[in-house]
């Protein structure tokens, strides 16, 4: 059973991507954190520093902004102190319909304090961010033919 003084009903259920901008060999890549809603809906978008400082440089019109570029998952966190396992599942439904396998999955009661929430990916992942908010994954299991 879960303690209510530890996990507050009105904070908000959201997990964090951290990602990395896919860019040239030559280029330093740019570190992105997606704060996602249960809808897998982008509600925030910060770039992070390299440097090791713990500041994110907040991106207001990330749809635009960040409108044709691709991202790399890195990793994902999630908040301890609400139940996660709803906005899990609905990212875990998310990469398997892009044809990513998910290995190792955490129990639920470890799921919150773990190094990898999802469990451990068959893939690397991507994705880019739709005008409307919404991550499209990608990853290399699926082959795409031209028809």
């Amino acid at each position: 059973m879960k303690n209510s003084t530890t996990k507050p009903n009105n904070a908000p259920v959201e997990i964090v991507i951290n990602a990395s901008k896919v860019v040239g060999f030559d280029k330093e890549p740019e570190v992105y954190e997606f704060v996602l809603n249960k809808d897998l809906n982008v509600v925030e978008c910060g770039k992070t520093s390299l440097n090791g400082s713990s500041k994110v440089q907040v991106i207001e019109n990330y749809n635009t902004l960040l409108k044709d570029d691709l991202f790399e998952l890195n990793h994902v966190r999630v908040n301890p102190n609400v139940d996660n396992t709803e906005i899990l599942d609905n990212l875990t439904e998310a990469l398997l319909k892009s044809g990513v396998e998910i290995d190792n999955t955490p129990d639920e009661e470890f799921m919150s304090f773990c190094f990898k929430p999802l469990g451990e990916l068959s893939d690397i992942v991507r994705f880019y961010v739709q005008f409307n908010s919404r991550l499209v994954f990608l990853s290399n299991s699926v082959k795409l033919q031209v028809v």
